[in-house]
């Protein structure tokens, strides 16, 4: 019966017209040589004297999905007629692995292959450094990347930043069968003990599927380091079996692999990364190719010592060391694609270009990396873009795509067509709309497909809809669809980036300018000193950035210099133009980390990507605004419970989740309720313990005025009677407004906010759009017990 659904879904494929010539065919007229296996092993000798005799292993993923008749008809049909794609099916809760095959087991594994419970995984080709570089790049190439790349910085904190639900992203991802792959970044240094949260992360991934996440990114060499490094993978290993836990090594760099085969921990690492990366290049510069020479070297080196498959998580190419033209790139681009089939032999995972969007920000050691530059106003690298997204394009066309092999015998015999010919062919297949397509051709920054599906790590899903009375009566009509477009790019990629919600991005925006980039807000230096610098700023500095950002300083509201500024720009941030910093005549004032994140001394405020980037950076840094509502939610959870439900009741969830956007608003304001809410959770955890009362003597002021004020008719209770007890017991809603009544001017302004985000959420979509954040859990839950926590 599977056989008739496959039958019908291939003629349907072929009606359409979608399968593309042969990648080897195309690219070859491109190139003035190839590297071959020969090649590689030449520059490979100390691994030939050390050669094995060696197994073959294959990649291959065990899927969860269900395999009755109605549930293949069911989802094939839905993605044929909706999408007009085919999907593998969907790895949420499976597990991918590398299968020793032997003549012994063949025969059992091609009959898993054929009856649906192991999917065989091919050379595919990734997009990155972020998830929204992903959405965007998936659209160019038939809606068929296989890997979606995020690079996790520090940011200038002591912790990987990653948000309390990355979970979700992920298994969005995982269930269009695209695997997830987060590279730990620090300058490539491992943070202290005690501030490495990457094992804390990897238990929040637990569960949800073959998730990849790499060890910190190039790590220096140091010998303290290369132990931080080793404890992290096995952190992250013990905290998550079934994902897949990679060590980051830099191009022809194995000190680390040494280091773990010495000391007995190289089987709890799935898979070695790098990027083809001229920063680590050995020897002069050659052309281009010299450099993939490098690249297919260092995976065939790890493939013999360590039996470890690769993937090549970046491209950069330094030309301002190396004097590499556009033609140097495209050359390289043609040829890494030419070289998949003798590099999937060698256990090659797949392989990506550093970014969609200009790096630089993301990784600074980058060089001409991206494609697409936004500075430019997204003006394409033109070569480079039309060059990659061709081949890529064809590569997906092709019926003859490389399954992932890792041959560890010194001949290549282990892998021959004697033991693994025969593979099944691929029976669920990409194919975009897009024709075949010449080499080179063109490709503009419309030429793309419908998007087809859009994944992102959101910190809240929010339904305006399903959430308590009081968060569902706030102000709605603060959104409209041109506010939802207004630097909706800038938006979108930095709360990808700084995994944040890009509504939450709008909501601060239209509260504190109205998405007005040349706003200014001046406060006395006796009102609210805390949110400000305390700096006189002087006409020139400010007009001067006014005009560098085309803002024209005329129409800006009249200034009086005897008083301090306090926010500048869309976003409001309290940050000088980057130049000021470090310089006696403004103070020799530190320049701060967002400003440093965010264009160093090239900051302007009134930039609004700027201002967009350094909001976002303040709301998720270390002892953050976001970080503290998290943490004053999380901890007392038990105190947010909506009357007459349980803890789990999806109110109670969207209640969490509003206070956590207030607490995060209030932090934006400038100023922290954080501590009056563990007064009161520990007048709650007293008041529990104590069988239903508390003596209001020995509570605090602020758990005095909230308990033993009132009773429940509105009577005094507490004149300073230290043996009055308090035995009102207050919800969360209660407990929320009286939060408002203490706070009223903070209170206010969070919940201007809340309803911008809840109006924001409704008009925009973000997370909720296409529904994909909707069930996540609940298809977590299908195909395993062991949820993430997030999920409990």
């Amino acid at each position: 019966m599977r056989k008739t659904v496959f039958l019908i879904v291939l003629a349907l494929v072929l009606s359409f017209g979608c399968i593309g010539n042969m990648i080897g065919q195309s690219t070859g007229q491109y190139l003035n040589q190839s590297m071959t296996v020969t090649d590689i092993q030449d520059n490979s000798t100390e691994v030939n004297a050390n050669t094995k005799n060696g197994s073959c292993y294959l990649f291959i993923c065990q899927n969860q999905t269900k395999t009755t008749l109605g549930g293949w008809l069911k989802k094939y049909f839905y993605y044929s007629w909706r999408y007009w794609e085919f999907f593998d099916p969907s790895l949420i809760g499976g597990s991918c692995w590398l299968q020793n095959v032997t003549l012994e087991n063949r025969e059992e594994i091609f009959a898993n292959w054929s009856e649906g419970i192991y999917n065989p995984r091919e050379v595919g080709i990734g997009q990155g450094l972020t998830f929204a570089d992903f959405n965007t790049a998936n659209l160019y190439c038939n809606n068929s990347l296989r890997y979606s790349l995020k690079l996790v910085r520090t940011m200038g904190s002591p912790s990987y930043l990653f948000s309390p639900k990355a979970y979700a992203g992920a298994a969005c991802f995982l269930d269009k069968s695209v695997i997830p792959i987060y590279i730990l970044y620090n300058n490539g240094t491992v943070p202290d003990l005690g501030n490495d949260n990457s094992g804390l992360f990897a238990s929040k991934m637990n569960g949800t599927g073959p998730v990849m996440i790499a060890s910190e990114l190039n790590p220096s060499s140091e010998d303290s380091n290369i132990e931080k490094i080793e404890s992290q993978i096995v952190l992250m290993k013990a905290n998550c079996p079934n994902c897949l836990i990679g060590a980051s090594i830099p191009l022809n760099d194995t000190l680390l692999l040494n280091k773990s085969k010495e000391d007995g921990i190289l089987d709890k690492i799935d898979f070695v990364g790098f990027g083809i990366d001229s920063n680590y290049m050995d020897g002069t510069c050659g052309d281009a190719l010299s450099l993939l020479s490098q690249a297919e070297a260092t995976s065939f080196f790890v493939e013999k010592q360590f039996d470890k498959p690769t993937f090549w998580y970046y491209v950069n190419l330094n030309r301002t060391q190396c004097r590499w033209t556009d033609y140097e790139e495209r050359k390289l681009y043609s040829t890494m694609f030419q070289d998949i089939k003798p590099m999937s032999l060698r256990g090659l995972m797949g392989m990506a270009p550093v970014s969609f969007y200009d790096s630089a920000f993301i990784y600074p050691d980058s060089n001409n990396s991206f494609l697409v530059s936004t500075s430019s106003g997204d003006q394409l690298r033109q070569d480079s873009f039309s060059s990659w997204f061709s081949f890529c394009r064809q590569y997906y066309g092709n019926q003859n795509y490389q399954i992932m092999t890792l041959d560890s015998s010194d001949l290549d015999t282990a892998c021959s067509q004697n033991l693994v010919g025969g593979i099944p062919s691929k029976q669920i297949q990409y194919f975009g709309n897009a024709g075949d397509f010449v080499p080179l051709e063109s490709i503009n920054i419309d030429d793309k497909e419908k998007q087809m599906y859009q994944c992102k790590t959101c910190f809240i899903a929010l339904d305006p809809k399903k959430t308590p009375d009081f968060i569902k009566n706030l102000d709605k009509n603060t959104f409209n669809g041109d506010n939802c477009s207004v630097n909706s790019e800038d938006m979108e990629f930095y709360a990808d980036l700084y995994d944040i919600d890009s509504n939450l991005l709008r909501a601060f925006a239209a509260r504190e300018s109205g998405f007005n980039p040349c706003a200014i807000s001046n406060i006395s230096a006796d009102i609210a000193v805390h949110r400000c610098t305390g700096i006189r700023l002087t006409k020139e500095p400010l007009e001067q950035a006014l005009e560098q950002a085309g803002c024209d300083y005329n129409s800006v509201k009249a200034v009086s210099y005897d008083e301090s500024f306090c926010a500048l720009g869309m976003m409001q941030t309290t940050d000088l133009p980057g130049y000021m910093y470090n310089d006696a005549a403004y103070g020799n004032l530190d320049m701060p980390p967002e400003v440093k994140a965010c264009g160093g001394s090239s900051f302007n405020p009134f930039n609004s990507t700027h201002s967009i980037c350094a909001a976002s950076y303040k709301i998720v840094m270390p002892n953050s605004y976001l970080a503290n509502a998290y943490y004053a939610v999380s901890t007392h959870k038990d105190i947010f419970v909506v009357p007459g439900v349980g803890s789990s009741d999806e109110n109670n969830s969207n209640l969490q989740d509003a206070l956590v956007v207030t607490f995060t608003a209030a932090g934006y304001h400038g100023d922290s309720i954080t501590s009056f809410v563990s007064d009161y959770a520990d007048y709650a955890k007293n008041f529990n313990s104590n069988g239903g009362e508390i003596s209001c003597g020995g509570m605090t002021q602020i758990g005095r005025e909230l308990c033993c004020t009132t009773n429940k008719k509105g009577d005094l209770v507490y004149n300073n009677d230290p043996y009055v007890v308090c035995k009102t017991e207050l919800d969360a809603v209660t407990f929320y407004n009286k939060v408002k009544s203490k706070y009223p001017v903070v209170m206010n302004y969070s919940l201007n906010v809340l309803g911008s985000y809840v109006s924001a959420v409704d008009v925009c979509g973000g997370c909720t759009k296409d529904e994909w954040f909707k069930n996540t859990c609940a298809k977590i839950s299908l195909y395993t017990k062991n949820l993430p926590d997030a999920c409990k």
